[in-house]
């Protein structure tokens, strides 16, 4: 009898620090603001990617969330990316400079989006259940 009572208080003890540990996860991820953002939600879109399977599944994770910022936002990343592009090569910008453009140079343009795209990037991570101290 006391055996099992003292399995059991381990068990609880146990569920009880990895309850803490999801909590403390939790609410640094809720911490993340906007200030080097890029490379921060970069890191965990590939923590998510290699919690899926590996580096292969970076694009369709990142595709994900481009999905999930444009219904939120209401907008098309496609054509403000397009329209970027078309503008930088009426102001004289470099075929490289053009082609260097991408979805997360457009959200860094706009506020709002930068804002929603942090708040989808830390529902990803909620929901992929990643561990934000570990380093990718």
């Amino acid at each position: 009898f006391m055996s099992s009572v003292v399995q059991s208080l381990a068990k609880q003890e146990l569920a009880t620090k990895q309850l803490e540990t999801k909590i403390d996860n939790i609410s640094e991820i809720v911490a993340l603001d906007s200030r080097d953002w890029r490379k921060k939600a970069n890191s965990i879109l590939r923590k998510i990617a290699f919690k899926q399977g590996g580096m292969d599944r970076f694009k369709e994770i990142g595709n994900e969330s481009y999905e999930r910022l444009e219904n939120r936002a209401k907008c098309n990343l496609n054509i403000r990316l397009d329209n970027r592009k078309k503008n930088m090569i009426v102001q004289g910008a470099g075929k490289t400079a053009v082609k260097k453009l991408n979805k997360l140079d457009v959200i860094a343009e706009d506020a709002r989006l930068t804002e929603i795209y942090l708040s989808v990037i830390k529902d990803m991570a909620i929901k992929y259940d990643v561990d934000f101290k570990e380093e990718a």
